[in-house]
């Protein structure tokens, strides 16, 4: 046999052999084993939101599922924001007394005032009322011929009027005023033992 005449019929055989081959998964005809292309080929098209999933039999196109149960989040108490889908954020919300920024939550104190010579004692946050003011204690706010005197602190002093001699009570108040009562201790001036006012 001329060996320039086997070598073309080999080629032949084995094109014979592929084109068989591919005839074989022509759509209609299933191949032996297998199956036919309409059977393992994808849908032709899928809405959106769906994926192509195989059912055992044939492939079809289904929503996609799984990946967890969270379906929202929800803005609990003093909270904002949230969502059903995508990412979303919660925030802390800003309310009455609170003072929200960027990287604090604070309380929101109000301005508050008291009259010279007072303090806060209390107020409410929240509120435009005014606040609860309590006068500072001072050691030093009556004077008397130059001396001072603290608040509640009593003195005497000897009064001469029309009726008589009098030893007169006199007491610091708050304010820095003086309220007195004559006669302090009975008629007459005061005895040596007293604190005479200025002295």
């Amino acid at each position: 046999m001329d060996p320039e005449k086997i070598l073309p019929a080999a080629f032949l055989m084995g094109l014979s052999a592929l084109v068989v081959g591919v005839y074989a998964l022509t759509p209609g005809v299933a191949p032996n084993p297998g199956h036919t292309l309409d059977s393992v080929a994808p849908p032709a098209s899928c809405l959106a939101g769906q994926i192509i999933k195989w059912n055992g039999i044939d492939w079809t196109c289904a929503a996609e599922s799984g990946g967890g149960d969270i379906t929202g989040v929800s803005a609990g108490s003093g909270l904002t924001g949230g969502g059903t889908s995508g990412d979303v954020t919660l925030n802390v919300g800003a309310g009455t007394g609170i003072s929200v920024a960027t990287d604090s939550v604070a309380l929101a104190y109000p301005t508050k005032s008291c009259p010279a010579g007072q303090a806060i004692r209390s107020f409410n946050l929240g509120v435009t009322t005014a606040p609860t003011c309590i006068n500072i204690p001072s050691s030093a706010i009556c004077t008397w011929s130059g001396k001072t005197y603290s608040t509640g602190a009593s003195c005497f002093t000897n009064v001469d009027a029309f009726a008589g001699p009098s030893c007169c009570s006199n007491t610091c108040q708050a304010d820095g005023s003086w309220s007195g009562s004559c006669p302090g201790i009975g008629n007459g001036f005061c005895p040596g033992s007293v604190n005479l006012c200025g002295t």
